[in-house]
């Protein structure tokens, strides 16, 4: 049995393979084909993929945008079809599945642990790095709740359309200036009543005690 070193490895990184062309809707589904080469996709700055892919509305046009960039949502890029092809709907329910895994991290603190949906993750050893390389994006996006889970967090406002975020900063609420704006609009105009109906009360008194008559 060999022993690794203790601090053999200073980082764990995970990444996917990027490598679309040809995407194109036809009636319902969205088909296209993998590249021969591609690029390795570690995550974008500012915002996760999950949270991007969670708030996209799952009209035909958003979903076509999408693949055309990032790939089917759970096939890999290795098949050896050289194609793809996925339903609408399929896309849809793949949204829901990060979603409600989104909810569940947030909702569970003692359970912050990722069980995937396939084994078939690849390793390499790079200079003092592990990098797992997931084989699609469902595997990809939810490694990526699973490594911020505790920062994870759903927009205040009730009417939010794009509600999962990650905040800059740990006691934030709302997702964006916008819903922060909206918030504090609303919290002005509840003042604003409550002010009112405070004089409205405070006139109401002030009649009732002028008519008492003295002895």
């Amino acid at each position: 049995m060999t022993t690794l070193p203790f601090n053999r490895f200073a980082s764990c990184a995970f990444c996917t393979h990027i490598a679309v062309t040809n995407v194109r809707p036809v009636g319902a589904k969205i088909e296209g084909a993998w590249k021969p080469k591609g690029s390795d996709f570690y995550g974008e700055r500012g915002m996760l993929l999950a949270q991007r892919f969670a708030n996209l509305p799952s009209d035909p046009s958003n979903i076509l945008e999408f693949t055309k960039r990032y790939g089917p949502p759970s096939q890999d890029p290795d098949d050896l079809s050289g194609t793809f092809s996925f339903s609408l709907r399929e896309w849809a329910l793949k949204r829901r599945a990060i979603r409600e895994s989104w909810k569940f991290l947030i909702g569970n603190d003692s359970h912050k642990s990722f069980h995937p949906e396939t084994f078939a993750f690849r390793f390499e050893f790079k200079t003092r790095q592990l990098v797992i390389e997931c084989p699609d994006l469902m595997s990809f996006m939810q490694l990526e709740l699973a490594s911020c889970a505790r920062k994870l967090r759903l927009c205040a406002r009730e009417e939010c359309t794009t509600p999962y975020f990650v905040p800059q900063h740990g006691k934030e609420r709302y997702c964006s200036i916008d819903c922060s704006n909206w918030a504090q609009s609303q919290w002005k105009k509840r003042w604003h009543e409550e002010q009112k109906k405070k004089k409205d009360s405070m006139r109401k008194g002030t009649k009732t005690d002028g008519t008492h008559k003295t002895r």
